[in-house]
């Protein structure tokens, strides 16, 4: 149990701790714990705090957990944590889990960066092979439609249209140099 304190102490202080799956899975019901303890319509303020106290081993947690978690979640109903997987430990493989409460600074950045578009990662070489490509198929269309075989005009046509949705989606996004 101790441990398991120790960690809900350093969670809540850090609002993310990279631990094993295991010590992660068994302290997150602590961790929501603090939040429904700090919640509790029923429980004045020191009553709270003496409760909290019980679970963390510092003051200032559970002075945090009063006034920026509870605010944090007062709309939500649980599940105010957060698992995933992150690596395995080096010396013994273990499998190593982080665990954050959600809507913290390091989870909301990282939402953000996962919002931004996979394309903007693509060098500006790709980006010239698609202009190339663009410009071929246009060539293409017109000596196909000298010689009147639609078939191949249509076919030139499509290949054109899928290179121009690539590069508009390419154009909409920063193009890093590669």
């Amino acid at each position: 149990m101790r441990l398991l304190r120790n960690l809900v102490t350093s969670l809540v202080e850090h609002d993310r701790i990279v631990t094993t799956q295991a010590k992660a899975r068994a302290m997150r019901g602590l961790a929501d714990k603090l939040v429904s303890i700090a919640k509790n319509p029923k429980l004045n303020l020191e009553d709270k705090k003496k409760r909290l106290g019980a679970i963390l081993y510092k003051k200032e947690a559970v002075e945090r957990v009063i006034t920026e978690l509870l605010p944090r979640y007062e709309a939500k109903s649980g599940n105010y944590t957060v698992t995933r997987h992150s690596n395995y430990r080096k010396g013994d493989c273990a499998k190593m889990s982080i665990i954050e409460y959600h809507n913290n600074n390091y989870y909301l950045y990282e939402q953000e960066e996962s919002k931004k578009s996979v394309f903007s990662k693509v060098p500006e070489f790709t980006v010239k092979i698609l202009r190339e490509e663009a410009s071929f198929f246009k060539q293409s269309i017109e000596n196909v439609r000298k010689e009147n075989d639609e078939q191949k005009a249509k076919f030139f046509e499509k290949q054109l249209d899928r290179v121009q949705r690539e590069l508009s989606l390419l154009d909409k996004s920063e193009v890093h140099l590669g």
